[in-house]
């Protein structure tokens, strides 16, 4: 058991070169491609390699924040050579369904991909336009039309007056008499 421990950290935890490029020292300079990336990354190594004229900076995380957990990548480098190196990525963190919140708004649940953390998201409904963060305040019902009809959103999430509308086609009476709008009539 303890030597099959040991040889899944050293997989896991440290780069492996497969047949591949020559270990180089990193300095300033020009890289052919580099994979950078330490979100997520408690603790991380570089390390930079050359394979022929090409070079190659990489991040190898070698433990990640809460929340997150290594996986193995592999570059491919040609003729059947590999790079490998650690990423940390989020386990258990998803983004929900968007649901009715308060009047006027709505909710859900995000990750936070760069913290691995599930947040509150908030925006508003259809038919109302603005923003929030917070889900109680920052939107607005879109503005009433004569005879008590309020103007209408194409989708939730509407965050300027100018995308509320009066629909076309529907029947409208005020002092002047019956009338409808041929297309929508957007806000100014």
């Amino acid at each position: 058991m303890n030597k099959l421990f040991a040889v899944l950290t050293i997989l896991v935890g440290m780069p492996i070169l497969a047949n591949a490029a020559t270990s180089i020292e990193c300095g300033m300079g020009i890289y052919d491609y580099e994979f950078t990336d330490t979100s997520r990354c408690r603790t991380y190594e570089l390390n930079c390699y050359q394979s022929g004229s090409t070079k190659i900076k990489m991040i190898n995380c070698t433990s990640c924040v809460s929340g997150a957990e290594l996986k193995q990548n592999q570059w491919y480098e040609g003729n059947s050579k590999f790079l490998y190196y650690n990423t940390c990525v989020c386990s258990n963190c998803s983004t929900s369904a968007w649901q009715s919140g308060n009047t006027g708004y709505e909710k859900r649940t995000a990750c936070d991909f760069d913290t691995c953390e599930v947040k509150p998201e908030y925006r508003c409904a259809k038919n109302w336009y603005g923003s929030s963060t917070n889900g109680i305040s920052g939107c607005n019902r879109c503005p009433l039309f004569s005879g008590g009809v309020y103007g209408e959103t194409a989708s939730a999430g509407t965050s300027s007056v100018s995308q509320c509308y009066v629909p076309a086609n529907k029947t409208y009476t005020d002092s002047t008499g019956t009338f409808e709008f041929t297309r929508n009539c957007f806000y100014n």
